[in-house]
């Protein structure tokens, strides 16, 4: 799975990088630089949301981005402003650290599997009722 690590330091890259590889291909940005995205990757944030400018610059990076489904937050401080700040700003979970982050995107890994054989494995009588075809069910 693809992570995009947008950050506001770039000191924090190496210690992402060794948290979440080779597990997950990572793919490390800075602020200010224009990021990778995947439809079924996950994007991490992990900035300081006290900071105007870069709540801005994220919302600019954030703009139009309806393709990726993960949107994690790392908030390094429980504070409840900056975490209604991350769901602001489109947040589909948020961490308070980064060690907490590598299990969330562990749990998401695990729900894109189970969905995707999910898909795969569909039992006919749910295949064919999508095509509008009346099939009773087994009693």
């Amino acid at each position: 799975m693809l992570v995009c690590y947008l950050t506001d330091e770039p000191g924090k890259i190496p210690a992402i990088r060794a948290a979440l590889e080779p597990r997950y291909q990572v793919v490390a940005r800075v602020l200010g630089q224009e990021p990778v995205f995947a439809p079924s990757g996950v994007l991490m944030v992990d900035a300081d949301l006290r900071q105007a400018a870069r709540v801005e610059e994220i919302k600019r990076v954030l703009h139009g981005l309806d393709t990726v489904n993960e949107k994690l937050f790392v908030v390094h401080r429980h504070l409840h402003h900056l975490i209604a700040q991350a769901y602001a700003l489109g947040a589909t979970s948020v961490a308070h650290s980064s060690k907490e982050a590598v299990s969330r995107l562990a749990r998401v890994e695990a729900t894109v599997r189970a969905s995707q054989a999910g898909v795969e494995c569909a039992p006919d009588r749910i295949a064919d009722s999508s095509n509008g075809a009346k099939r009773p069910f087994p009693k």
